[in-house]
């Protein structure tokens, strides 16, 4: 077993890092789930299934603005909790997140500029 802080040799015994103290998980609860759901949704990794959720919804006219840069920043978070933590999953919802999430709001935020462009551009001057 290893220690998720540091990384340390653990017994299953321990219920302390010897190294860094953070206290040790059950072994029930370190065991691997079964079943279809598990494989599914990586809820042992919010930041991911975060991004995919506001990715997905990100295709809403401008307010995907806001929810695809949510979705790029926490794509990205989850993604480095995934390799430091591979058993918690996550990593397709990550890039769905962060590519959903990028291409919708960049789409929204070029054609709100191209909008104000348009706008202005007619504004008769004095």
């Amino acid at each position: 077993m290893v220690c998720p802080n540091c990384r340390a040799e653990l017994s299953a015994s321990d219920t302390y890092c010897a190294k860094c103290g953070t206290m040790q998980q059950t072994v029930a609860a370190q065991a691997p789930q079964t079943g279809s759901t598990h494989q599914l949704i990586p809820y042992k990794n919010p930041m991911a299934l975060t991004s995919y959720y506001l990715g997905v919804f990100s295709v809403l006219p401008m307010v995907g603005i806001l929810l695809g840069a949510i979705a790029v920043a926490l794509g990205v978070m989850g993604l480095r909790f995934w390799r430091a933590n591979p058993q918690a999953g996550g990593q397709i919802h990550s890039w769905i997140g962060i590519l959903a999430g990028g291409f919708f709001g960049a789409l929204w935020l070029t054609l709100l500029v191209l909008l104000l462009i348009a706008i202005f551009s007619q504004v008769p001057r004095a």
